[in-house]
């Protein structure tokens, strides 16, 4: 800019500074399908020099990507295709809420809604256009289906596995019924379903056939690079001939980002092939292509060997010269009894070169797929009813019941803020008490998903980084005298700290680093307060100071010498503090006075029930009061929580206190499960 007189110049230009993340992948040209292969990474930084970089890896089959594509975006343009602005954030304190008047629906109503619901399911399946899986229009070979629709007259209509309810009578009337088959499968969580059963599961083949055939052959979603920015991962390939992308993406400390591809062809020097129709309907007849490939240099002498589930055989040999294919058609039938997949297995062999590949074809039965189902949860029974519309002809039916304790995945939903979440102004989750109590939420239910065993790997992680974000942030946010403000950089807020304090410890206990000054200047901030503070805010301080480690009993005393005084939530957070402090018999003499103060659940906050919840059932998990306590939280829940992260977090506490009965360690687990009065056996 410059001035010119009267006259003011001005002039701009934006330029961007590139620091992006440049990897590299090492990675075989060729591999034979099965085999494990090493997968390098080098990170370098704009500049060419090493740097250690957080990495997620993928193997997937490009046959995939040219169908679907990849679903994420490019990592560079998502991070650096827009600039900035400049933004700010409020936060209100208002803590009102509404609760509508509602009242049960008629059953009956439901009923007729779920009636008229499926009636038109019924009717769009029935404008279905007829397809058949014999054949294809682009390799000119006839249809099955389409010869056995004219036959019919054209009354078929249906789309893979569904078929108009005005033919089903024909189809069934040439054919028995066959018989009922109730089955009980005692794993995963409560729920009943009717449906058709899965396909068995291809692992279960005997021998070296290839039979893994996953489109996705590895994720890996973390990978760090050393100090010289490298990196390595052992990958087994699945079974599949067919060429692979290793996608990689990677970011630093400093949000540099960078990603890279490379292609791993998969592939033998002789290989067998089976294309077949992704399934059969019932009655259908289908040419299924055996397919033999020479990759060699040198023409073999080729033996081909096929086999049905069925016990029909068949073998043929032909030379095969180098670098050709050749080609063979076998015609299948699927039949109208109880087989539900037609497997097929195929072998080719050639001097000391072999190959073997297994299929299994899926068998629908031929007709409109009904199904219904219900789930649930249940601490002593409970009686579902299920049921097919009435007035209508039904085969190949299956009852599926999976029965088993619930692994943690909801209170991980709830950790994690996934799910709907009701949107008003008591969502204050930009304050620092709501970030304090959201990583407690997450550090509690990782607790209890480690002890019982029941998490992936994956969950276990979101939860531990949905923790160290919320650390991470609150170092930063921390003022000059240790404490913590509620919002912004104002006054300091002594339920903030407290909270905050509570994370640090539990964030030390997990073996998070950067946390020691932070931890211990908040906690001097609160040794400060206790001087000064309150009855109420004293005992918020104790607790936080017991988990810390650094709790007096000359504190805890004077406080149990006024608990009358106290309300509902400060009676439980002193409970908590002398459990934590190790002083069960004080304890005790507080919850005795919080019992009487929970006469009205309804009138008092969720985060207040929930932490009496976790008080009454840290000291005695079959107490009466916190059993009642309990049901009442867990009715309350809405979406993912309980309508606050400071509420959430104390719901999360009361819960896995009550569900941690023996986590850990095998839980005898009796289930009985009738149908219609007869007795199931488990499989």
């Amino acid at each position: 800019a410059m001035i010119d007189g009267e006259h003011f110049h001005r002039a701009e230009r934006d330029f961007r500074v590139e620091r992006d993340l440049r990897l590299e992948l090492a990675v075989p040209a060729t591999a034979a399908p099965g085999d494990e292969v090493e997968i390098g990474v080098v990170a370098r930084d704009a500049e060419g020099r090493p740097v250690t970089a957080e990495l997620s890896l993928a193997l997937v089959d490009e046959a995939l990507l040219a169908i679907a594509g990849p679903g994420a975006p490019a990592i560079v343009p998502f991070f650096r295709g827009e600039l900035r602005e400049t933004e700010f954030r409020t936060a209100s304190s208002c803590t009102w809420s509404y609760r509508g008047a509602s009242r049960p629906v008629n059953d009956e109503l439901v009923a007729e809604e779920r009636r008229a619901e499926l009636e038109r399911e019924v009717a769009e399946q029935q404008r279905l256009l007829v397809r058949g899986f014999a054949g294809d229009e682009l390799d000119e070979r006839p249809s099955v289906f389409l010869t056995q629709n004219e036959a019919l007259g054209g009354a078929v209509a249906f789309d893979r596995r569904q078929l108009g309810l005005e033919s089903l009578s024909q189809v069934q009337s040439a054919t028995a019924l066959p018989s009922l088959d109730w089955q009980a499968v005692v794993a995963g969580q409560f729920g009943v379903a009717g449906y058709f059963p899965a396909t068995r599961d291809p692992a279960a083949a005997s021998g070296n056939r290839r039979t893994d055939f996953r489109e996705t052959g590895a994720w890996i979603a973390q990978l760090a690079t050393d100090a010289d920015g490298r990196a390595s991962a052992t990958v087994k390939l699945p079974d599949s001939t067919t060429a692979w992308q290793v996608r990689v993406a990677g970011v630093t400390l400093a949000t540099e980002v960078g990603e890279a591809t490379a292609t791993l062809h998969s592939k033998r020097a002789l290989q067998v092939g089976i294309v077949a129709p992704p399934l059969l309907l019932e009655g259908d007849e289908a040419d299924v292509r055996l397919t033999a490939h020479n990759l060699g240099a040198a023409a073999v002498e080729l033996e081909l060997l096929w086999q049905l589930a069925t016990g029909e055989r068949g073998s043929a040999e032909q030379q095969l010269a180098a670098q050709t294919e050749v080609e063979r058609l076998l015609h299948v039938a699927a039949g109208t009894g109880e087989l539900r997949e037609l497997e097929l297995a195929l072998s080719g062999r050639a001097a000391e070169l072999s190959d073997e590949v297994r299929a299994a074809i899926p068998i629908v039965p031929f007709g409109i797929e009904m199904q219904d189902g219900a789930a649930g949860s249940t601490r002593d029974r409970a009686r579902l009813l299920l049921g097919l519309p009435a007035g209508r002809e039904y085969s190949a039916l299956a009852l599926t019941i999976d029965v088993g304790p619930d692994p943690g995945r909801d209170l991980i939903a709830a950790a994690l803020d996934r799910g709907y979440l009701p949107h008003n102004c008591r969502m204050t989750q930009g304050t620092n008490l709501a970030l304090a109590a959201r990583g407690v939420a997450a550090l509690q239910v990782l607790d209890y998903v480690e002890a019982a065993g029941s998490a992936s790997r994956v969950e276990r992680d979101s939860l531990r980084q949905a923790a160290r974000g919320v650390v991470s942030a609150l170092v930063g946010h921390q003022r000059d005298d240790g404490a913590y403000t509620w919002a912004g950089r104002s006054n300091p807020d002594l339920r903030s700290t407290c909270a905050a304090v509570r994370l640090f410890a539990a964030a030390r206990a997990h073996g998070f680093e950067g946390t020691d000054e932070a931890f211990h200047r908040a906690g001097e901030w609160l040794q400060q307060q206790l001087r000064t503070a309150k009855a109420g805010p004293r005992a918020d301080i104790v607790w936080a100071l017991a988990d810390a480690g650094e709790a007096r009993f000359e504190s805890l005393n004077s406080l149990l010498r006024v608990h009358s005084t106290l309300e509902a939530d400060d009676l439980a957070r002193l409970a908590l503090a002398f459990q934590r402090f190790g002083r069960p018999e004080a304890a005790g003499e507080v919850l005795a006075t919080l019992r009487d103060r929970l006469t009205a659940l309804e009138r008092l906050p969720l985060a207040t029930v929930g932490l009496a919840t976790a008080a009454l059932l840290a000291s005695d998990r079959r107490d009466v009061a916190g059993g009642r306590a309990l049901a009442f939280l867990l009715a309350q829940r809405r979406g993912a929580g309980w309508g606050t992260p400071e509420a959430t977090a104390a719901a999360i506490r009361a819960i896995t206190l009550a569900e941690r009965t023996g986590a850990g360690a095998p839980r005898a687990l009796a289930v009985t499960v009738a149908c219609n009065g007869v007795t199931l056996t488990p499989i």
